[in-house]
């Protein structure tokens, strides 16, 4: 056997009072995820249908953004509070854990700094967690309120008062509303940026665009002289800046995975080998309930599809996210976009099991709001580009501040700098998330699976550990940490990559073992997992193609690929079964 092999190492046994309390079940017993998504996709189906095309053509834009502030502030507070009892019960554990991962706070899967700066994030008490997530909740209620009340007061007072004067009296506590949320919402994130739901780039976007509401918002509210035009702008412009936003967001991902694959030289289309190399991780970390669950025939349909399916599948998924700025030079698109991008979270939900549904779903309700010519770059000369230039020049700082918050994300994108590594600037992201091609009978990436007991699907679970391990540098987890650790993990695979950039990362015992490619990696602190399991585990660490030398792979024909994933698809689901359900 390879010097760099382990075996099974079972600890001794942790205090059942903590296992039992994290990442089991979900306040309502279903995934916030599934909830939440259900819940947004509800009120756009009803924003769409409940307007004819003409009335959303000629709309107030101060209409549509309180609308959409009502919205999303409502759908934001709902989030929040049902999951703030596990995220207590999650925090508690996770502040005296003792591990490596909980000596910071920050963004990212690494708890980098906000925007790249040198400001650490303030370590919280359990008491002050709680504090600013009571206070994130509340504030955002308030503000659904706010915006509801003054949508009602808009509507009466466009058609009472003249074309030259309005009033905005809203703006200024809504705005208020806004910073007081994002200030909580960067701390409350912060804490949480290892977790499954909250942390690492499932809210990112939350503070976005909370930053360009409270800019936009109390913008308005300094203006001496505030005419129709001017606030349909002002409303308009704030629309705009979070619409580019978030698109940005799904073009930066399709450009990291371009840039992704021009590094390593392997396309990250080609064959469908990606996407059946991310359902198969998927099938270890983050399964169904059972070997026979709904969820884990889906993965287990997926890894073994037909290369041609899953090349389609990623073809498709590359030119929505490449055309997405579409969606801002014709607005009247915004609602299939809406659908395209929520299709496309459920899907990796479902799928890999990973949460982009609680907080990225409720913001696809500004596509379905605003749909005229005063929601576009192009078009009638009042849009937003017009505006731009026209009225620039009577802009308050705020105004120019929040362009430019635009401008640094749209920067980071285009650099791709958080891809490139570095300190990294979240909350603002190129999402490189799925940037690197993936072969699971190849090495452009190491092969590395988790097996986590729990539910990472759920609030309160420690989202960066299939991404963690003792043989890595970037994402610690050091066997004195893993066996701290509240949930039974067992690691298994390989580290072996041609990726310079990817072995890098990889602790300098262990990056040996990489170069000859000859590593064959298990380590585990479960207790109590059974002869069976152990002997599964080990006897597919020693034996599976997917471990050790891959560069073979490259010779392999499709029939020997779908042979070869066939099988090691039917032993996870051995391993699965041995397990039992989920907790």
């Amino acid at each position: 056997q390879h010097q760099h092999q382990h075996q099974l190492r079972l600890p001794h046994p942790r205090p059942e009072g903590v296992r039992d309390g994290l990442g089991l079940r979900p306040l309502l017993y279903f995934s916030e995820g599934w909830v939440v998504s259900a819940v947004s996709a509800v009120v756009m189906v009803t924003l769409v249908a409940a307007s004819s095309r003409a009335a959303w053509n000629t709309a107030s834009p101060a209409t549509a953004l309180l609308t959409f502030v009502q919205a999303w502030a409502g759908l934001a507070a709902f989030a929040f509070a049902l999951a703030l009892p596990s995220m207590l019960k999650f925090y508690t554990w996770f502040a005296s854990s003792g591990i490596w991962l909980a000596s910071h706070r920050g963004f990212g899967s690494r708890g980098h700094n906000p925007y790249g700066l040198p400001i650490n994030m303030p370590v919280l008490s359990v008491r002050a967690f709680v504090a600013s997530g009571l206070v994130l909740v509340a504030s955002f209620a308030a503000a659904a309120v706010v915006a509801a009340t003054a949508a009602t007061a808009a509507t009466v007072a466009t058609a009472a008062t003249t074309p030259t004067t309005t009033a905005a009296p809203w703006a200024l506590p809504l705005g208020l509303l806004m910073a007081t949320s994002y200030i909580a919402a960067m701390l409350y994130l912060s804490q949480l940026y290892p977790e499954s739901t909250a942390g690492q780039h499932s809210s990112l976007v939350v503070p976005n665009i909370l930053a360009y509401l409270t800019l936009g918002l109390l913008a308005t509210s300094l203006r001496t002289e505030l005419s129709q035009e001017v606030l349909a702008q002002d409303c308009a412009l704030v629309l705009l800046l979070v619409r580019v936003h978030l698109v940005s967001l799904y073009f930066g991902g399709c450009v990291s995975k371009l840039a992704g694959s021009y590094v390593v030289g392997y396309p990250w289309m080609a064959g469908g080998r990606s996407l059946r190399a991310c359902a198969y991780h998927a099938l270890w970390s983050r399964p169904g309930a059972s070997a026979d669950a709904l969820i884990t025939r889906l993965q287990v349909r997926l890894c073994t599809a037909p290369a041609w399916v899953l090349t389609l599948l990623s073809v498709l998924t590359h030119v929505f996210q490449l055309g997405s700025p579409a969606v801002l030079v014709w607005p009247s698109l915004g609602p299939l976009f809406a659908a395209g991008a929520f299709s496309f979270h459920i899907g990796v939900y479902t799928v890999l099991g990973i949460d982009f549904c609680t907080h990225w779903c409720p913001a696809l309700i500004v596509f379905c709001v605003a749909r005229g010519p005063s929601a576009g770059l192009l078009a009638s000369p009042a849009s937003p580009a017009s505006a731009l230039v026209s009225v620039a020049a009577g802009w308050n700082v705020l105004h120019w501040a929040a362009v430019a918050y635009l401008a640094c994300q749209l920067f980071c994108v285009l650099t791709l700098n958080e891809a490139r590594g570095g300190t990294g600037p979240m909350p603002f992201s190129c999402s490189p998330m799925f940037a690197m091609p993936q072969d699971l009978l190849g090495d452009p990436m190491i092969n590395w699976f988790t097996s986590i007991s729990g539910n990472p699907r759920a609030a309160g679970h420690l989202g960066t550990i299939e991404w963690s391990g003792p043989p890595f540098a970037s994402h610690t987890l050091s066997q004195h940490d893993l066996d701290r650790l509240p949930w039974d993990v067992t690691y298994v695979g390989s580290v072996s990559t041609r990726n310079v950039l990817v072995a890098r990362c990889i602790n300098e015992p262990y990056r040996t073992g990489a170069g000859n490619g000859g590593d064959r990696l298990c380590f585990t602190n479960e207790r109590g997992c059974g002869a069976d399991k152990a002997a599964a585990m080990q006897r597919w660490a020693n034996q599976s193609p997917l471990c050790g030398p891959r560069l073979e792979g490259d010779a392999l024909t499709e029939a020997q690929r779908q042979q070869l994933v066939a099988s090691a698809v039917q032993l996870r689901l051995v391993v699965l079964g041995l397990k039992g359900k989920a907790d």
